[in-house]
């Protein structure tokens, strides 16, 4: 449901196509791709599922040109992630989210096979911030995360978002470092460095 183009209670249907895309590398959003159409101006209106609840908040189009209106795919923004972000705002007047100081990409085929690796998923360390809690448990750059808390990692954006709503617990990390060792590291999550966040 939306108001495009100045016009007021315009409704439209479809199905949702598929869940989670990996949209622009985007670390933390897992959106919810659907086919029903989202035409300029419907950014911030309400997608609801058949119940009549509200599932999502209409994001974004994905079209090849600015004037193609609502041909493309359609994305919102989960609820659930609404409303936790809203929490946080009248929580703490911000985003308080949690930090390991780390960058972490998902391992495909292509990246196992010129890395000579034994698996095919999980997350590769690309970066450590140096006194970061990442850098005080001891990981590399180069290091495997296999899994976290025993859930295997497919999607590195599972493991952000799991860690943004961890502030001060500890998890424990299944790794596979760059010297070939299977470990189990524990981390404790601390808070967003405010000089870091102000930075995005």
């Amino acid at each position: 449901i939306g108001n495009p183009l100045g016009l007021k209670g315009t409704v439209t249907s479809g199905i949702i196509s598929a869940l989670r895309p990996d949209l622009y590398g985007t670390p933390y959003n897992q959106f919810i791709q659907v086919d029903a159409a989202i035409n300029h101006g419907n950014s911030g209106g309400p997608l609801f599922n058949v119940k009549g609840e509200v599932i999502g908040i209409n994001n974004q189009i994905f079209s090849e040109s600015a004037t193609s209106g609502s041909i493309g795919l359609g994305f919102a923004i989960p609820s659930n992630d609404v409303a936790f972000m809203l929490d946080q705002i009248r929580q703490y007047g911000r985003p308080h989210l949690g930090w390991l100081g780390l960058k972490i990409q998902t391992v495909n085929a292509d990246m196992s096979e010129a890395l000579k690796i034994p698996m095919q998923s999980g997350a590769i360390v690309a970066e450590v911030t140096p006194g970061s809690p990442a850098d005080e448990a001891g990981l590399k750059v180069g290091d495997i995360i296999q899994a976290f808390a025993d859930e295997h990692l497919i999607d590195y954006r599972v493991l952000n978002r799991a860690v943004s709503m961890a502030i001060g617990k500890t998890i424990l990390l299944s790794i596979w470092t760059v010297g070939g060792e299977d470990k189990v590291i524990p981390v404790t999550v601390k808070e967003w460095p405010q000089e870091i966040w102000e930075s995005y």
